[in-house]
């Protein structure tokens, strides 16, 4: 099997487990959602979502491009002051498959009625396929973004992305995602 179909496979896998948990954690989530709803107008059990992004990285004199797809679960752990995201994206960039997995804690808060903006910082897996090699490099993670509410349960998110990746002398990632979500 090719290098990138296995790492396609791989990421198919992971991206299935993730939209597997969050509904789980949805259904298991909802009767206590119901009783504990603070009057919040976004309150939610779980938030998934998909990405397409686009960015680079930057670092040790070498720039490189490429964008991708991805998918995210998103469930709230002290409604309305922390939420946990997991995001798993695939992506290409210059001659290589990059896999970064991040997880986040989250600070959502209210711009207005539809719309809700978070910051958020966490650790950062990213998998390097190449021709040569495949390598694990972890590294620290940012994200600033809004969700979009066309209603109670689906809108857009707009997101910029940092990673620092802490091997080889540090390595700069920075993205840009939009895409549909879904709230439960």
């Amino acid at each position: 099997m090719r290098p990138a179909r296995a790492s396609a496979t791989r990421f198919s896998i992971i991206a299935a487990v993730a939209v597997t948990a969050a509904v789980d954690l949805a259904r298991a989530d909802r009767a206590v959602s119901a009783e504990a709803d603070s009057g919040h107008p976004d309150h939610h059990s779980a938030v998934i979502g998909l990405k397409a992004a686009a960015g680079g990285q930057f670092g040790d004199g070498m720039r490189r491009f490429g964008r991708g797809v991805g998918i995210f679960a998103e469930k709230p752990i002290i409604s309305g002051w922390l939420d946990l995201e997991v995001v798993a994206i695939a992506a290409e960039v210059g001659d290589e498959q990059i896999y970064p997995i991040d997880v986040l804690a989250k600070k959502p808060f209210d711009l207005h009625p539809s719309i809700s903006g978070y910051l958020g910082v966490g650790t950062s897996m990213t998998l390097e396929v190449s021709d040569e090699q495949s390598v694990w490099r972890p590294g620290l993670a940012a994200a600033a973004g809004v969700y979009v509410w066309l209603d109670r349960h689906w809108g857009f998110d707009a997101e910029v992305d940092y990673n620092y990746l802490l091997d080889d002398g540090g390595m700069h990632e920075l993205n840009v995602a939009v895409g549909p979500v879904l709230r439960f």
